[in-house]
């Protein structure tokens, strides 16, 4: 069974490309696109996703609140906001509404596979998202790595948030 990914972004070209690589990963699928919160929170009740990668600044309604809208009747089903906002600020106001991973865009697509692969794998083990992102510079993997000390990550950076 392949793993069935929403895509969530108000501009057309944006969704296109992110089906594109996302689709060319093997055993992954786009089960459904939307581009507004308010149709984000259709869909995944409609098609129950694994995951969905979010953007932020929508219209109707913004990522967060469609990620908290979600999360009321989807609780395990992770959310990695895509955004070109991307800021401490942002990170710290989206973990209050259970996002699991911000990522810039503009970020190679690996950093956004990682970031996506990530939050599945904390949802399936129930884990945070930091202790993910431990573990993986335990076994030195550097795509993926705890934010600390409400620093803004590198341009690109794939950041977990708690």
């Amino acid at each position: 069974m392949k793993l069935q990914v929403l895509i969530v972004d108000d501009d057309e070209r944006i969704r296109r490309s992110l089906r594109g690589f996302l689709e060319s990963r093997t055993g992954w699928e786009v089960c459904g696109e939307a581009a507004s919160g308010v149709a984000a929170v259709a869909k995944a009740r409609e098609l129950n996703p694994a995951v969905i990668l979010m953007d932020f600044a929508m219209p109707e309604m913004d990522g967060l609140h469609a990620a908290k809208a979600i999360a009321e009747f989807l609780p395990r089903v992770p959310v990695v906001l895509h955004t070109m906002h991307d800021s401490a600020v942002l990170r710290d106001e989206a973990a209050k509404f259970g996002v699991r991973f911000v990522v810039a865009k503009g970020s190679p697509p690996t950093l956004i596979l990682a970031a996506m692969e990530s939050a599945v794998a904390c949802a399936s083990a129930n884990e945070s998202p930091l202790a993910a992102a431990e573990d993986a510079e335990q076994n030195d993997v550097d795509s993926v790595e705890p934010v600390s000390g409400g620093e803004d990550p590198p341009l690109g950076f794939s950041a977990p948030i708690q």
